[in-house]
């Protein structure tokens, strides 16, 4: 190999190294905190134009300023109950392309979430079809990238569950 193509691999293998005391350190969150709550099958309305009955809804809540996460994540099912009552009284519509209608959705459920915790601790909510996850991965590149599971604050809190011996 030649002094020349040597030096240049060198420098290239130098640059790739980072340097010993810069750890990257994860971007800090831009706005409030956001939880993902665990995917559900939301019912949909009785139509001729589908026989599916119910779909996977994700929902991610964004928490108002001055509303505990852990509060929204301790009583994650019963905002899930509430969830799938108001769906059950007002099923979701399905469109002529025989897919679920969501629109205004994300306030009638921020309106129950509400309802339920008695304050107004969710300022938003985005719903989106599917059972998606978004902690990691592409995800992580959205504008939002701190999208936390309830599983993930539980951990930092010290109260996921402690671990189970291997047989």
């Amino acid at each position: 190999m030649r002094p020349t193509a040597l030096t240049v691999l060198l420098l290239l293998l130098a640059a790739a190294v980072p340097a010993a005391g810069s750890e990257s350190a994860p971007p800090a969150a831009d706005g409030p905190p956001r939880v993902q709550l665990a995917a559900f099958m939301a019912p949909l309305a009785q139509s001729k134009l589908t026989s599916a009955r119910a779909t996977p809804l994700s929902l991610i809540l964004t928490v108002a300023e001055g509303a505990d996460v852990g509060d929204l994540c301790q009583i994650s099912p019963r905002l899930r109950d509430a969830l799938l009552a108001e769906l059950y009284e007002r099923p979701i519509p399905v469109d002529r392309h025989r897919r679920p209608d969501l629109t205004g959705l994300d306030e009638r459920f921020r309106q129950v979430i509400n309802g339920v915790v008695g304050t107004p601790a969710v300022a938003s909510v985005l719903v989106m079809h599917g059972a998606k996850s978004l902690g990691g991965g592409a995800a992580a590149k959205l504008p939002f990238t701190q999208v936390l599971g309830c599983r993930a604050i539980g951990a930092d809190k010290g109260g996921a569950e402690p671990a189970k011996p291997a047989h």
